[in-house]
C-alpha cells in the first residue's frame, strides 16, 4: 500500500511540528524568511519554474 506524501507549507517553527508526527514530511518553503519568499517560491513551482526541496 502506497500512501501520498505530507506536505508541510509554513515557517520552521511550524514544519518542525510536523515532522515530529511525520519525519518524512516534505517542506517545499523550507529556507525561507517570510510570506513575501514563501509566496514567491509557491509561484515559481506553479509556473514550473522551481522545484520543491524536501
Amino acid at each position: 500500500m502506497r500512501l501520498d506524501p505530507v506536505v508541510a507549507l509554513g515557517g520552521a517553527r511550524h514544519t518542525a511540528l510536523v515532522r515530529t508526527v511525520w519525519p518524512g514530511a516534505r517542506t517545499p518553503l523550507a529556507g525561507t524568511r517570510g510570506m513575501g519568499e514563501q509566496m514567491a517560491r509557491l509561484a515559481a513551482m506553479r509556473n514550473g519554474q522551481a522545484s520543491h526541496r524536501d
